[in-house]
């Protein structure tokens, strides 16, 4: 039955190693202070990501992690979601839950919301979708959070049917389901990445006239995506200056921003894109002080860093790079949207010295990332 109903070997997965993996450079040492659940609590209570997971590595190999409880593993699991490398972060909670299950524990929804999660974060559909499989195997009833994370997993792997079918099951078996707003979100703009976008549209229109008031802006924002996705800019930008005019129930921010120059990105207008960027500068100028600097989001850094990449505009790169350093730590997109803005900008030295660089940090590059460098090197 289930293998009928949530049939997933179609689904897209991720690879494990794209390149031999490399010890992780350690910048300051850490006292594990010892492999004990109370060592794991100390660290809890400090909200010490990296100290817990440090003594949860040295309970696995002292062999004391029978001294957690179902709640330690679950914390663990929830820090793993935001791991700086999403592929060990998916890895890593994989193991976490069979640890879980090794001494006794039955994971909860939690638990299997986080490992959806991270593999979600690691771009591994399928995997996803087994996890949910495993929750109904192991009965325990889905919810909304489970539902949506499903759903965000077919619409990331551009299965329409698949979504659709996740949608359909989630109105009937979930009450409420339908006044969830990042449903219909996720929803919407799987129609447009699915190239389906007359069903986004009407998604659209149904949930306008359903719902009383402004719309939550999540929703105009993933018309927007929808209509980026198959490069129609020029819808996306009128729902954009309707935000502006206020038809949402909140003004335009990063997130807004973000979803308009994604639409660039995939339609390739780098002229636009800089429009937007400049007026984004200006809005988190607007919005910052002293004391909280306002920075555009991570993600809109790196759609501008692979638009330039793709238009060779090298120079422009290393700026927005160096100005998206300041802020956050480089994920793996980035390094090769830099690695493939000094491909395409004719530096061949320094496409390699980032590549380098990427991999030292234990970052698991694509595999035409990993094909471009060789190649370099052997012209070398």
């Amino acid at each position: 039955m289930l293998a009928s109903l949530w049939d997933v070997d179609h689904l897209p997965t991720t690879g494990r190693w794209t390149v031999r993996p490399r010890k992780r450079p350690i910048t300051g040492a850490i006292d594990v202070a010892g492999s004990s659940i109370f060592a794991l609590h100390d660290a809890f209570r400090q909200h010490n990501i990296r100290l817990a997971w440090q003594v949860y590595k040295e309970m696995f190999r002292k062999d004391t992690l029978h001294q957690m409880e179902a709640d330690d593993h679950t914390r663990v699991l929830g820090y793993l979601t935001t791991h700086t490398l999403p592929l060990l972060g998916a890895l890593h909670a994989s193991r976490a839950m069979e640890n879980m299950r090794r001494y006794g524990h039955q994971p909860d929804l939690r638990d299997y919301h986080a490992v959806m999660l991270c593999h979600l974060r690691n771009n591994d559909a399928r995997r996803c979708a087994l996890m949910f499989q495993r929750m109904l195997e192991d009965r325990v009833q889905p919810d909304l959070r489970a539902y949506t994370l499903l759903l965000a997993g077919y619409a990331q792997a551009k299965h329409f049917t698949g979504a659709q079918m996740v949608w359909k099951r989630m109105g009937a078996k979930v009450p409420g389901a339908r006044a969830d707003m990042d449903a219909w979100a996720i929803m919407i703009e799987a129609c447009g990445r699915c190239s389906e976008l007359e069903e986004g549209v009407k998604l659209y229109k149904k949930v306008q006239r359903e719902v009383p008031g402004r719309l939550d802006r999540k929703v105009h924002e993933a018309m927007i995506k929808a209509y980026g996705a198959v490069k129609q800019i020029g819808p996306a930008l009128t729902i954009f200056r309707q935000i502006k005019d206020g038809i949402a129930a909140s003004p335009v921010d990063l997130e807004t921003y973000d979803a308009v120059i994604s639409g660039c990105e995939t339609a390739q207008d780098l002229e636009t894109a800089s429009e937007l960027w400049e007026e984004l500068l200006l809005h988190c100028e607007g919005r910052s002080t002293a004391d909280v600097p306002v920075v555009p989001l991570g993600e809109t850094y790196t759609r501008m860093l692979a638009l330039l990449a793709r238009h060779g505009e090298r120079e422009r790169a290393v700026d927005l790079f160096e100005a998206r350093s300041k802020s956050y730590p480089i994920d793996t997109q980035t390094y090769q949207q830099f690695f493939w803005a000094h491909v395409s900008g004719k530096d061949p030295i320094g496409a390699v010295k980032w590549y380098d660089e990427m991999v030292e940090r234990g970052h698991m590059p694509d595999a035409p990332v990993v094909q471009k460098a060789n190649q370099i090197r052997n012209v070398e």
